[in-house]
């Protein structure tokens, strides 16, 4: 495996796309992007559409899952963001979104669940994780 190692990066040379392009150090790159993320559909059996750094998805219960990373993080100081989307059917309607505490980040997963204002847990078809570090 190569490394690379710098800095700051640029932008190439005569890139002309209308957008400003700011220069970025190297902390900015390793600290400033998702070590990873998933969306899942948590009905039935919960199913991973897309991922990065998420080797399997375990199901906890109703409305309650954990994202478990392919690569461990250094530490349990990452940040999650969880965002459930409602079924459209009223279920999940007025959906709280929470990252469980009591596990909340471990260096291995990401424990979250959708928790609705009525006072119950959803499986919902849109749930999305990132985890930040």
């Amino acid at each position: 495996m190569s490394n690379i190692k710098a800095d700051n990066f640029t932008w190439k040379t005569g890139e002309t796309t209308g957008q400003s392009r700011p220069s970025v150090t190297g902390p900015q790159v390793v600290y400033g992007v998702a070590k990873s993320w998933c969306n899942f559909n948590g009905t039935g059996t919960a199913t991973v559409n897309a991922s990065f750094n998420v080797s399997s998805l375990t199901d906890n219960g109703t409305g309650q899952f954990s994202t478990n990373f392919t690569n461990a993080m250094n530490d349990s100081f990452a940040s999650g963001q969880l965002t459930c989307k409602d079924d459209g059917a009223g279920n999940g309607n007025g959906t709280q979104n929470a990252i469980h505490f009591t596990n909340g980040v471990l260096s291995t997963s990401l424990s979250v669940g959708c928790y609705g204002w009525a006072g119950s847990w959803y499986d919902l078809p849109t749930i999305c994780t990132a985890v930040f570090r």
